[in-house]
């Protein structure tokens, strides 16, 4: 009877070192398909590591790309600033040109006045210089309405500049 459990206890012994081994294959089965998983996993960090490092060079690449279109905005901006002084000097030129006519008119007036009062003898002469000077005074009030309309057209123009630089100044 001795032997019997002697023998007994060895298969148990035997036995239970065989659930060893199958526990450290299932063991090592679950390990590696841990690895496995890490592996998958790592296999998506890297390509998500990636696909960010992908994104960063795309807004890299648009943030020059606007910096250069902003430049060139502030080079069309400046030069909008450079053609409205441009406009307000060639306002004023027009300006300075228009009270000088109307400084001429109001001169050719007076003489023409004085004329009249001072010799009656020259009437004739007169008559023909107040038609003269009629004439010049109609030359002179198409001049004053061509330099208003080009008054107004610059003006416009220069409203027109000021729209485009306020809207350059917002964008």
């Amino acid at each position: 009877m001795a032997t019997n459990k002697l023998t007994l206890v060895m298969i148990l012994i035997i036995g239970l070192s065989g659930i060893g081994n199958v526990l450290t294959v299932s063991n090592n089965m679950e390990i590696e398909d841990e690895y496995d998983q890490l592996d998958q996993d790592k296999s998506t960090v890297d390509d998500m590591n990636q696909q960010l490092n992908d994104d960063i060079k795309s807004l890299q690449d648009e943030r020059e790309n606007l910096l250069i279109e902003l430049s060139q905005w502030q080079m069309k901006y400046n030069q909008s600033e450079v053609n409205v002084s441009g406009l307000n000097l060639q306002i004023d030129e027009i300006k300075m040109q228009l009270s000088e006519n109307l400084t001429n008119l109001s001169q050719l007036q007076m003489d023409l006045n004085d004329s009249i009062s001072t010799s009656s003898e020259q009437s004739d002469a007169l008559n023909a210089s107040i038609e003269s000077l009629q004439n010049d005074m109609l030359s002179l009030n198409t001049t004053i309405v061509s330099l208003n309309s080009s008054l107004l057209d610059l003006q416009q123009q220069l409203s027109a500049n000021n729209a485009t630089i306020a809207n350059l100044q917002q964008q």
